[in-house]
């Protein structure tokens, strides 16, 4: 699991403010087991880095945490999608 934090950040701000998970699933659309791999820092169940950086910011938006902040936390917890689709690397060899 990643040591960025992002997860917990989330959490504690949703603690906060006494939100459910469920109150920000129905409010984002976005599936409580979703939102709740996001605060274990569960990539793995999430389907993908583009989704789990929008999840991410709606449930960051929703609590209240600061936008920039939460992308330079992402930018280190999550996988980076590859410059070079697949396809074109094998082509090349």
């Amino acid at each position: 699991l990643s040591m960025s934090g992002v997860g917990e950040k989330l959490r504690q701000a949703r603690l906060a403010k006494g939100i459910s998970l469920d109150e920000i699933a129905t409010e984002t659309r976005i599936s409580a087991r979703y939102l709740e791999a996001l605060e274990r820092e569960d990539y793995d169940s999430l389907p993908g880095a583009i989704f789990s950086r929008n999840f991410a910011r709606q449930y960051g938006r929703y609590v209240g945490v600061n936008e920039r902040e939460l992308e330079g936390m992402l930018e280190h917890s999550l996988p980076k999608p590859p410059e070079v689709p697949v396809e074109q690397i094998v082509q090349a060899n």
